[in-house]
């Protein structure tokens, strides 16, 4: 399938605005590119994505940051010989390459016209990593390069653009996604991963389509096999039970692992009761667990996507199907949606301004997922603890300084889903960063050791 990005009507009035902001001059105007997928050397199974996230990408920046026009192309033809000819409808070609080394990774890019394969620019990134790949570094950091080299120069709001487009990163990642699960034949996967596209960056045009496209396939054969005999309304009925069948499988395997929360803490470190026989003080921090809404909020959508094609048909209660209050299996024992519970462990440290831990803490906090029927459609709601006093231990006083940083980290035994983040950030409603101190924020606990420390410290 070909689209031709920047001459869509839809953005044309907002790619207006960019042309007066994010390049100077003509901006490319004229020259005609082809994108096609980065051929993918090494990668795992689970990161057969990556190469359509790197092509959804580069489509959308080159398209927002000049005024080329820019093409979509799957795949070369097997029968074009030479170079590319006309197997696209451009003189140009954006192709390469995703070389991975053990746990690194190279993005290669070249531009070559279509015909001669004479390269018209080329782009090597250093080694990184694939957390890079996903919130879209290694490809913003390709883009300028790339466009240098075509005679586009970005001005420095487009520089600036460039380097925050964090929103379409995340949509362009979970698209990507949707895409290769689509491909393998994984609708249920595939919609959850378009839900959360369009939900990342709703401006995107793609990620609506696709969502909308996938909907329809899912809720869709509603209609006129009733009529025709008993046998097509057996074979219908046959085909929904195994629809729903599969709806509960994937709600059992996407509840099976820990969800994603917000580990959130409070500005306000409050010093405790001076002892000043022992000269000690002891700190009181608040931490609260808030669970990611949009994880729970995907599943949701999916569940009740299918349950919106099962009403559709009109043949639910004469199929015997009450569902989802009931399995699609009528020897189940239990609901097909049930809800969670567990808890979350982390470690606190206080650290003064000389790198010193003066005081640490562990904490546990719980949560559940409830779920609960809204007429025929399912509601998750989410209870955790929240606001829990951390109490550390007696500090000298020669020790504290002026400026005091947290560490929190996750419990290493915890394990969080793939694809999902355990973050650590203050809490937007009414609480604000420390102020003069430091947080350090934790990696994925995916990939803690027991021995790991956290990743890196950001001062606020």
């Amino acid at each position: 399938m070909k689209r031709m990005l920047c001459v869509l009507a839809l953005f044309g009035v907002l790619f207006g605005a960019y042309a007066q902001t994010y390049y100077t001059g003509d901006g490319g105007k004229g020259i005609r590119i082809a994108v096609v997928p980065p051929e993918g050397k090494g990668l795992d199974a689970n990161e057969t994505w990556m190469p359509a996230l790197v092509q959804g990408m580069l489509i959308t920046n080159l398209t927002r940051y000049s005024a080329m026009t820019v093409e979509e192309i799957d795949t070369i033809p097997a029968e074009v010989t030479g170079y590319y000819g006309n197997a696209a409808n451009a003189p140009y070609i954006l192709t390469g390459v995703i070389l991975k080394t053990g746990n690194t990774y190279v993005l290669q890019l070249a531009v070559v016209h279509a015909e001669t394969g004479e390269r018209r620019a080329s782009y090597r990134s250093m080694s990184t990593t694939a957390a890079r790949f996903e919130n879209g570094d290694t490809v913003n950091d390709a883009v300028p390069a790339l466009l240098s080299q075509l005679g586009v120069t970005l001005t420095d709001a487009g520089k600036a653009a460039l380097e925050t487009s964090g929103k379409s990163a995340k949509s362009q990642t979970a698209l990507a996604k949707g895409i290769i699960a689509q491909r393998n034949g994984n609708a249920l996967e595939a919609l959850s991963w378009y839900i959360q596209a369009a939900d990342a960056d709703p401006s995107s045009a793609e990620a609506a389509e696709r969502l909308t496209n996938i909907t329809a396939a899912i809720s869709g054969n509603t209609t006129g096999a009733a009529a025709r005999n008993d046998a097509a309304d057996i074979a219908w009925r046959r085909n929904w039970i195994a629809r729903l069948t599969e709806c509960e499988q994937y709600y059992a395997a996407y509840m099976s692992a820990p969800p994603p929360f917000n580990l959130v803490y409070s500005p306000d470190l409050q010093p405790g009761r001076i002892d000043y026989l022992r000269e000690t003080v002891p700190f009181i921090v608040t931490v609260s667990l808030v669970p990611d809404q949009s994880w729970v909020e995907t599943i949701t959508k999916v569940v009740n996507t299918v349950q919106t094609g099962l009403a559709a048909t009109g043949r639910a209660a004469a199929w015997g199907l009450d569902w989802p209050k009931k399995s699609a299996d009528p020897a189940a024992k239990s609901a097909p949606f049930t809800g969670q519970k567990g808890s979350v462990s982390a470690s606190v440290e206080l650290v003064n301004e000389n790198g010193l831990t003066i005081g640490s803490q562990g904490i546990q906090l719980s949560y559940e997922w409830v779920v609960s029927l809204d007429g025929s459609w399912i509601r998750i709601t989410p209870r955790t603890d929240k606001y829990k006093t951390v109490t550390f231990p007696p500090v000298r006083a020669n020790v504290i300084t002026d400026k005091l940083s947290f560490k929190i980290s996750g419990n290493s035994r915890i394990t969080i889903a793939a694809d999902t983040d355990y973050y650590l950030q203050p809490l937007v409603d009414n609480l604000v960063p420390i102020c003069g101190g430091a947080f350090t924020m934790g990696s994925p606990l995916s990939e803690y050791r027991q021995d790991d420390e956290t990743q890196h410290r950001v001062t606020v």
